[in-house]
């Protein structure tokens, strides 16, 4: 894929296209920080995949009781709104985009 062909974070900020393009710059955002290489190209018709490629992502990381730590996000390729959720203290709390980058950061050490 040329490098013309990715969106850029700034590119995906300008893009109507609802909570899909939010999804496709978190990925974005995980890659740039080195905390994750999505597969899916990152390109404008890609929502769906990008959504359910953050979903598995997220999907991985569980506590010390094998309980998944984002269990309550919801992630969407379309234009409803994503929710971020993480579990601490036996509890789920709801985060943004960025709280779930910083949380990321925190697993990843």
């Amino acid at each position: 894929m040329a490098d013309n062909e990715i969106l850029k974070d700034a590119e995906l900020e300008e893009v109507v296209g609802g909570n899909g393009m939010e999804t496709m710059g978190l990925l974005n955002r995980l890659q740039r920080e080195g905390l994750y290489t999505p597969t899916t190209p990152l390109v404008a018709g890609q929502e769906q995949a990008a959504a359910t490629e953050l979903k598995k992502f997220l999907g991985r990381f569980r506590d010390e009781h094998g309980n998944k730590i984002f269990d309550t996000s919801r992630i969407f390729g379309d234009s409803r709104s994503n929710h971020y959720g993480y579990l601490t203290g036996g509890h789920y709390n709801t985060i943004n985009a960025d709280r779930l980058i910083s949380k990321l950061h925190e697993i990843h050490g």
